[in-house]
């Protein structure tokens, strides 16, 4: 009979479904709400087969320091890929056993691993809706400017999440503030576009450079007129708040149209 997930195990696979992360995570979070009887051992299999490393996981998934740091003294290594670019470090995120990701990182584990196409663990992390997990990541060599596999920064994964909080804990380890994506476009510029004006708000009072425009020419300014809330909508006073601050700051509203703006990047 095959065990079914949890309502709170889907909300995680959707999670990294909607995140766009490949299969493995799935299958991680699929494995962690349905294992029994040892099936966890079993699927660990399908993406390791040096008992070394299998070990090295057990180790780290029981909490056992000693054993563990014996492990990588014999030569396991904490940051080898498996099938489809897993790594213990992964593996152990994928079932939300922070012990044992702060077991693998005290010996050596990566956080910002990732095979080509992949995601790391730090990615992963930034999209999370528990921000422990992106603060053990960052405590402990975690790098707050790291990208995703689309090669976007942690900023625009937390954004994408609606996770200002997860925002504002890569701000404060030193994440860049005024970060682009492949189009130009800022954090704090496609937070407008996605209405997320808190987020707005939290940036410019951050220190998000306003004046900065994409490869289309569009300005914060210029998202900010063209993304209209609803009165009726929280969000609507945060706009309102983000157009006072863009006044002090010198912006003359209504600001042109952009010149020669690329379409795809506006």
């Amino acid at each position: 009979m095959i065990n079914m997930p949890s309502p709170s195990c889907l909300g995680r696979l959707d999670f990294y479904l909607h995140c766009g992360l490949w299969s493995v995570l799935g299958l991680i979070i699929w494995i962690a709400c349905t294992d029994t009887n040892g099936a966890n051992r079993m699927k660990i299999k399908e993406f390791y087969t040096d008992p070394q490393v299998l070990e090295l996981i057990e180790a780290a998934e029981k909490n056992d320091l000693g054993r563990l740091k014996q492990l990588v003294q014999e030569g396991a290594d904490p940051n080898t890929f498996g099938k489809d670019g897993m790594t213990p470090l992964l593996w152990v995120l994928g079932h939300q056993n922070k012990k044992a990701m702060k077991a693998l990182l005290s010996v050596g584990a990566n956080p910002n691993l990732k095979e080509e196409g992949k995601e790391s663990p730090i990615s992963l992390a930034a999209g999370a809706e528990d921000t422990e997990y992106l603060k053990i990541l960052l405590d402990n060599g975690g790098n707050p400017d790291a990208k995703n596999r689309m090669e976007r920064p942690l900023l625009f994964v937390a954004l994408y999440q609606r996770r200002l909080e997860n925002i504002k804990v890569l701000l404060d380890h030193g994440a860049n503030i005024n970060a682009a994506d492949n189009s130009g476009t800022t954090v704090v510029i496609d937070a407008a576009g996605l209405n997320q004006y808190e987020t707005v708000y939290y940036l410019l009072q951050k220190g998000a450079d306003h004046t900065l425009v994409n490869k289309g020419n569009a300005s914060l300014a210029w998202r900010v007129q063209n993304n209209k809330v609803d009165r009726q909508f929280e969000a609507y006073q945060w706009r309102e708040k983000v157009i006072t601050i863009l006044e002090e700051r010198g912006v003359k509203f209504p600001v042109p149209q952009p010149v020669q703006a690329n379409s795809s990047a506006q």
